[in-house]
């Protein structure tokens, strides 16, 4: 499974299982923010007390792989597994490999 590299900025709700504000750039340099549970985006356990911005993924289909410009650039969906989206309902993206987690070739 790959992941696309985040920066969570803050915890926005302290329900359980706690919700935090992330953001991420993709291949094109638009930052996207996304509201997510923590145990989506992060293995560790994050709450007020945490430095912020602190690292984080999200789990992500490749849909294709082309170079443009003599740059590899990744098209990804979130849908799959966790549903993750946009604040604005997105969750297709263009990315490049330095973006991304785990890969595979």
């Amino acid at each position: 499974m790959s992941e696309i590299k985040i920066q969570i900025l803050r915890i926005v709700d302290t329900r359980q299982p706690g919700f935090v504000e992330c953001q991420f750039s993709d291949a094109w340099g638009v930052v996207h923010v996304v509201i997510e549970k923590i145990p989506v985006v992060s293995r560790e356990h994050l709450w007020m007390d945490n430095k912020f911005p602190a690292c984080g993924a999200i789990r992500c289909e490749i849909v294709k792989e082309w170079i443009e410009d003599e740059r590899k650039l990744i098209n990804v969906s979130t849908e799959k597994p966790d549903g993750v989206e946009t604040t604005n309902g997105i969750h297709e993206f263009d990315m490049l490999p330095h973006q991304m987690l785990n890969l595979s070739d």
